[in-house]
């Protein structure tokens, strides 16, 4: 299993550092961890870095960039964010989604949606807070979208993956980031965010307490 990350340059690589953590704690596959990005902090150590930087104010096609570099490394990859942790053993991934692409506030949700919509095809919001397995196809699929849409839910849509609806595991409300710890509850995985992290970082301590292998 190779498992990418689409690295931005940061000031604080905390996520990224737990987020390892919980990889090494819950996936008992053997594995290879891919970074892409133009930067990688100093403490970390075991795994192939692919040095390919974002394009200022291209989201969207930044991380597609990123997602073919990594499949043009192996024919499949799991795709994981630096701000999402695994909270169960995990040997499978399945393709999550909520909700429609309509109510989804993202930056290029609605042009994917209109060019599904011309397509005839299904307008799901796969763009949740999971990792997502990526295979060739994605080659295929991003070859009939503009470069401003989101990924995750361009591909599926695509490719017709029927899903499974579920909650996004963000913690991103108030009263969850109060009680991370009860938001959790019943997750494979939880994200966290800008405003968040402070708050779930003892839990993420807990959690997660003893340095990876990925580490100095």
């Amino acid at each position: 299993m190779i498992i990418v990350y689409p690295l931005a340059v940061q000031k604080d690589y905390t996520e990224l550092m737990f987020s390892l953590r919980s990889i090494e704690k819950f996936i008992p596959v053997p594995y290879e961890v891919l970074i892409i990005g133009e930067y990688i902090p100093d403490w970390l150590i075991n795994i192939t870095w692919i040095d390919l930087g974002d394009i200022p104010g291209k989201k969207q096609l930044s991380i597609r960039r990123k997602i073919l570099a990594g499949l043009e490394y192996a024919k499949e990859i799991l795709f994981m964010n630096d701000d999402v942790f695994l909270l169960q053993p995990a040997t499978e991934f399945p393709y999550y989604w909520n909700g429609s692409l309509k109510t989804y506030s993202e930056s290029g949700a609605r042009p994917l949606q209109k060019q599904l919509e011309a397509m005839g095809k299904t307008f799901k919001n796969f763009d949740g807070h999971y990792p997502l397995i990526y295979d060739q196809r994605f080659k295929e699929a991003s070859e009939h979208f503009t470069q401003d849409v989101i990924l995750k839910s361009m591909c599926c849509n695509y490719l017709g993956v029927e899903g499974i609806e579920f909650p996004d595991c963000k913690l991103i409300k108030k009263n969850d980031i109060k009680n991370p710890a009860e938001f959790i509850n019943g997750k494979p995985c939880f994200s966290t965010g800008e405003y968040s992290l402070k708050s779930a970082l003892p839990l993420l301590k807990q959690l997660f307490p003893n340095k990876s292998k990925f580490e100095v």
